[in-house]
């Protein structure tokens, strides 16, 4: 009976240490926003100089997750395009037109002639459950392409982890 009571006291000791290092982690990488009056609260990745940036808001009981994303590109956007997030294992994420109508908007660039394209999309539980599983190495707005640095594939992947733990 000591021992497994020994042994249950050092599982929840670990469990402690664990949680409190795992959120201390997340609060390094999350912003959070809670508005009593409206009834919504929200998490958001700091954005660091990325070219991301996640966001959780929950409004009464429904969670929306919205991942926005930025792009540098040399031209306009033809009349049809799409979205594509890439991963480690092969795996994408893809928008079209119609399902990104709407949620992209741009921006110029001071003294140049190019655009900074800034696009939100919803991402639904398997969007989630792909990005928390696998690292993004990059994306592609029509033919403008960005790659992920190492470091910030981890980074992203992290801070959507913290985002679906969030509370």
């Amino acid at each position: 009976m000591t021992l497994l009571l020994k042994s249950f006291t050092l599982t929840s000791i670990l469990s402690f240490i664990y949680l409190t290092a795992t959120a201390q982690h997340c609060s390094n990488l999350l912003v959070r926003n809670e508005n009593k009056k409206d009834g919504i609260l929200s998490f958001r990745t700091m954005p660091q100089n990325q070219s991301f940036e996640a966001i959780k808001s929950i409004y009464h009981s429904n969670t929306r997750y919205l991942l926005r994303l930025e792009v540098l590109g040399k031209s306009k956007l033809p009349d049809t395009f799409s979205l594509t997030l890439k991963f480690e294992n092969g795996a994408k994420i893809e928008r079209n037109q119609t399902e990104l109508a709407g949620s992209v908007t741009n921006s110029s660039v001071q003294n140049d002639p190019q655009k900074v394209y800034h696009i939100a999309i919803s991402l639904s539980q398997n969007d989630l459950e792909l990005l928390t599983a696998h690292r993004m190495t990059d994306y592609k707005l029509h033919r403008f392409a960005v790659s992920l640095k190492p470091e910030n594939q981890d980074i992203l992947q992290e801070s959507i982890k913290c985002l679906v733990d969030a509370k």
